[in-house]
């Protein structure tokens, strides 16, 4: 099996988009820059600002982030495992054949049974129908050549 790459985002950004959050995020993150060292060397400080230049510093840092497509969530399904990132700011799981002891697919969630009593849950959402259908007809071919136990169930 060849490795097989999902997009999990409800849009796919184009160049100009990607260039903008670049953009956007560098602007944010200097406001932020400008602003602390505007506090500091006026001696005036709040909890207020201290908020705003954290929030600003920080949301800079993730527009700069997405931009460079660092954020995207996806599933990649290869022949020895599955790697899934559902949280675009958390990093991604591996799921390994050998630590995968089920799965179960439902009409819109995949639960990749780990161990005993813990669980990957993997869920969709209903705007791309035709999406979820591919990504769950490859997690089915993965589990065949790789012999896991898979059910599927209609909740």
């Amino acid at each position: 099996m060849e490795k097989i790459h999902f997009s999990l985002e409800t849009k796919d950004d184009n160049r100009f988009i990607m260039f903008t959050r670049i953009i956007f995020g560098l602007i944010c993150f200097a406001i932020a820059v400008f602003w602390l060292i505007y506090r500091v060397m006026a001696n005036q400080s709040d909890s207020a600002q201290w908020i705003t230049i954290t929030f600003l510093g920080l949301f800079g840092a993730y527009q700069v982030f997405a931009g460079f497509g660092l954020a995207e969530k996806f599933i990649e399904i290869s022949q020895e495992k599955i790697l899934l990132k559902q949280n675009s700011v958390l990093p991604s799981i591996e799921l390994r054949t050998s630590q995968i002891t089920r799965i179960d697919l439902y009409p819109f969630k995949v639960l990749f049974f780990t161990g005993p009593d813990k669980t990957v849950l993997l869920r969709f959402g209903i705007s791309e129908p035709d999406k979820v259908e591919a990504i769950k007809k490859s997690i089915v071919r993965f589990a065949e050549e790789n012999n896991l136990t898979f059910e599927i169930k209609s909740e």
